[in-house]
């Protein structure tokens, strides 16, 4: 892996190190969840590497925002959703961009500093 710039010397290229490329989907989830005044149905779009991971992810939003234990919340149908059958514009949004990379950060090492 070599290129050679504008004063004709070769350089090598860098790889970059701890890079994972994963398949994120969309799912659409839907289903009731229990508030003061009876049940009420929701529709949420969330993007995720598997169903089990928006599955959590849907129940810590619900249930932090509405302030709702797990079994106040029945998710009745999750499907992968196709990019053109996305209805929320975030989501949109970042399903259409090509690639997201995240880079893992390694910690410095800080010696130890002797008090006297």
């Amino acid at each position: 892996m070599s290129s050679v710039n504008t004063k004709g010397k070769t350089r090598r290229k860098r790889k970059s190190k701890n890079v994972n490329e994963v398949k994120v989907k969309v799912f659409r989830i839907e289903g009731v969840m229990k508030l003061k005044y009876g049940w009420q149905k929701f529709s949420l779009e969330r993007r995720g590497i598997s169903k089990e991971d928006v599955i959590e992810r849907v129940f810590s939003e619900l249930g932090s925002r509405h302030k709702l234990s797990r079994r106040h919340i029945k998710i009745t149908l999750i499907r992968e959703v196709r990019e053109e059958e996305i209805t929320d514009p975030y989501i949109a949004k970042i399903s259409s961009m090509e690639k997201i990379l995240v880079y893992e950060i390694r910690k410095r090492k800080i010696p130890p500093v002797e008090i006297q």
